[in-house]
Formats: structure tokens, sequence, C-alpha cells
């Protein structure tokens, strides 16, 4: 059995998609930070809060598509965001061109959670958990 401390920060963050922490943003869930990042008390409020920003990003600034929302969410500054589009868009069988939607959410953000974490983590979370979230949003 593995320990907490062993897996990989956003898993140990209850934040599988690794949002960074603002004073501004109160978001459900929320227990703290680690410096960088949120600590959720759930992994259900990590994806609540992901499903949020991925609203946010349609609502306030008409970016709907899985590369404008990779793009803002990993931008290329800090991230391979070239090859996080290309990932989420393999593993949740879209096209990078392709909108978000209800329809393919859950399956984007659970390819998110992989490339953020590490392909051992694809199937860390059941399709309930992260469509729990989804719904809260």
């Amino acid at each position: 059995m593995t320990v907490e401390s062993d897996k990989e920060r956003g898993i140990r963050n209850k934040n599988p998609l690794n949002i960074e922490y603002s004073k501004n943003n109160d978001w459900h869930g929320q227990v703290g930070h680690d410096g960088r990042f949120a600590i959720f008390s759930s992994p259900v409020y990590g994806f609540r809060a992901a499903a949020r920003i991925i609203a946010n990003y349609r609502e306030k600034h008409g970016i709907d598509t899985l590369a404008g929302v990779i793009g803002r969410w990993a931008p290329k500054s800090e991230n391979s965001t070239d090859a996080y589009i290309n990932y989420v868009a393999e593993q949740a069988g879209l096209a990078p061109n392709s909108v978000i939607d209800a329809s393919n959410i859950v399956s984007v953000l659970a390819a998110m959670v992989a490339f953020e974490n590490g392909a051992e983590y694809a199937s860390y979370y059941d399709t309930d958990t992260i469509a729990k979230g989804v719904q809260l949003a």
C-alpha cells in the first residue's frame, strides 16, 4: 500500500488538476494551500473547481475548445502545452479543436489528471467522482 506522501502533489492535495492557490478564490471545499497549489478536503471539490474554471474560460473569455482551454490552463511559458493538448485529445478521443461540453468534460478532466500527475494516475479517480465535481460546478 502506498502512503499518501508518496503520491504526486495533485493527488496529495486532493487537487488533481493542480489549481494554483489564490487568496481571491475561496473555493468550496478548499482547506488550505501548500504554498503554490490549493488543497481541497475531497477530490470532488478539486474537480468542481476545475469545471468552474473551464466554464469561466467559456463565459468570460470565449474559450471553449480543448486546445484553447489547455493553452490557457497550461501556458507555453510554464509547460509543454502542445504535448498536453495532444495527450488529452488522444486520451479523451477528441480533436484538439473539439468544444469541451457536458458530453466530454469528464473524459477531458480524467485525461488532464493523467497529464498533470503522471500516466499511472490515468484511472486513479472513477468517472463518478469526476462527474460529481462537475455536477457541483
